[in-house]
């Protein structure tokens, strides 16, 4: 039986080569969506679960109180608090302080000589202790960098541009042309699905000879930490922490815990707790991609029981010779099946070759992993498009009257009346998709349009090593002294994100209790 549902399908196919090929090409361009879709929530998903520890990572979040009494929560926690929390908690296995910015140190120019293009790379100052906590693989040198006080460790694609085909490991290397370090490790380069990306990263007493500080001098600055605790102590270590002496002496501050696979997804917080992120948007697209299946699965039956009636002869003479509800029910299915199987496999090849340009355009690094997983989610999704698009066509097919269908009068109001439903949905659905895909698109539009109150063309920003500041008289004279700079400034802050606030501004009419938040920007 299976033989010759097989060869009758394979008729029906040809016989209707124009509707068989459009069906299959609106369900994979449906597919494809909806495919793209679960690679860019999986890639989201996945961050920062390549660490062994991962679910036993937490980073220190700070909740500072205003004036108000509401709560503004910051990354980090003091450097002389955290040593403290280190020693006298056991319930905190490991601890280690990570500095990273936008500017220098943090952003480096890394060149053989001075003949050499500058070829700037981000990135990290951290305890000894960074690799016993994250899993980021060395490939040549020592298997724990950083306890060299003097060493750094370079990614793969850094030791490449620098050195090409040649092991660094061992070579002097001088940052900023000044500070001589040891290269003591190469390894692999950091995935896109990790919170902390770095280039380079090097001992905290590294970033502390670089700034001409000490370890007295950054006692209350705040820096990234990151612990290890396990899932049921997080509570108790997060109110020890507070307990300390050292975390009272600031009565607007608290200090708790946030998983590290919470960091990339829940990024946002309303008076110290978490209120959403990333996963809003996720959620927003995993709603967007089930639209897009449904009017997809709606437009396939639509499809279908449009031919009913050309197909309802065939049926009537099938019922005469023999055939009974379940053959003909199993013909239009397995006719689903085999359209959902070929237009699965279209949507799969186009998501292969055009998810280089997606990554491009969204600049993410989602591949296509062939795993268990992945094979159980098409398989699925092959099963729930059979059920739901074959379903109804094959058992109200199955249902045609033999003289009806000999007559070709089969097709009641009953199956308009379903199809006009059908067809109301898949507008409604479309419309739905297109005010929401409009709202995105002004958007993006708004915050690539939005006048910023300067001209951007023509402006350059550089990061300043400490040398240049140093000199900075010396250097901005020797600037100027080019005819195509027209003037130059300095500020201690990225002008159009800057990173330093308070609230502990007062100003003639203020109203008692009145909170207002400013971005401070230092000359």
């Amino acid at each position: 039986m299976l033989t010759n549902i097989l060869k009758t399908t394979l008729r029906i196919f040809l016989k209707n080569r124009v509707q068989s090929t459009v069906n299959i090409l609106g369900l994979s361009l449906g597919l494809f969506t909806v495919f793209v879709t679960m690679i860019w929530v999986e890639y989201h998903f996945s961050f920062d679960r390549m660490h062994s520890k991962f679910d036993t990572i937490h980073a220190l979040k700070t909740n500072f109180q205003n004036e108000n009494g509401s709560f503004d929560t910051y990354s980090g926690a003091p450097f002389k608090l955290m040593t403290e929390a280190a020693i006298s908690l056991p319930q905190i296995k490991k601890m280690t302080r990570v500095y990273s910015n936008w500017r220098w140190p943090a952003l480096q120019c890394f060149k053989m000589d001075e003949t050499d293009e500058c070829a700037y790379r981000q990135g990290i100052y951290s305890d000894s202790s960074f690799f016993e906590v994250f899993d980021y693989p060395i490939i040549h040198g020592a298997a724990n960098p950083l306890l060299n006080t003097s060493g750094i460790a370079i990614s793969e694609s850094l030791a490449k541009r620098l050195y090409g085909n040649a092991n660094p490991v061992g070579r002097s290397y001088f940052m900023d042309n000044y500070r001589e370090v040891e290269i003591v490790a190469v390894f692999k380069d950091v995935p896109a699905t990790s919170t902390l990306q770095f280039d380079f990263i090097a001992p905290l007493e590294v970033y502390l000879n670089l700034r001409g500080l000490n370890e007295e001098r950054v006692a209350y600055n705040t820096f990234e930490t990151y612990v290890t605790v396990e899932p049921s102590d997080v509570g108790l270590v997060s109110s020890k922490i507070n307990d300390l002496e050292l975390a009272k002496e600031d009565i607007n501050q608290s200090y708790f815990l946030q998983p590290l696979a919470q960091l990339h997804l829940y990024d946002d917080f309303e008076n110290g707790k978490v209120a959403g992120g990333l996963i809003d948007y996720i959620r927003i697209f995993i709603l967007f991609a089930g639209f897009i299946l449904l009017m997809t699965v709606v437009n396939f039956i639509n499809m279908t029981t449009a031919t009913s009636s050309v197909r309802s002869r065939e049926i009537g003479v099938r019922k005469v010779t023999g055939a009974t509800r379940f053959m003909i029910a199993s013909q239009f299915m397995m006719e689903s099946l085999i359209k959902v199987i070929l237009g699965t496999a279209v949507a799969l090849t186009g998501v292969y070759y055009f998810l280089p340009f997606i990554n491009h355009f969204m600049s993410t690094d989602m591949q296509i992993f062939l795993n268990e997983q992945t094979v159980l989610a098409i398989t699925l999704t092959i099963i729930l498009c059979t059920s739901l698009s074959g379903a109804y066509p094959s058992f109200m097919m199955s249902n045609f009257n033999i003289v009806r269908s000999l007559k070709n009068s089969e097709g009641g109001s009953s199956k308009w009346g379903l199809r006009k439903i059908l067809t109301t949905t898949q507008i409604t659905f479309s419309l739905i998709i297109l005010m929401i895909s409009a709202v995105i698109y002004l958007q993006v539009d708004f915050l690539r349009n939005k006048d910023l109150g300067y001209d951007k063309a023509g402006i350059m920003v550089m990061q300043p090593t400490y040398q240049h500041v140093k000199n900075y008289e010396a250097f901005r004279n020797g600037l100027l002294a080019h005819h195509q700079i027209k003037s130059i400034g300095i500020s201690n802050t990225n002008m159009t994100n800057a990173s330093n606030t308070s609230d502990q501004i007062s100003w003639p009419g203020k109203f008692e209790g009145q909170n207002t938040n400013f971005q401070l920007v230092g000359g």
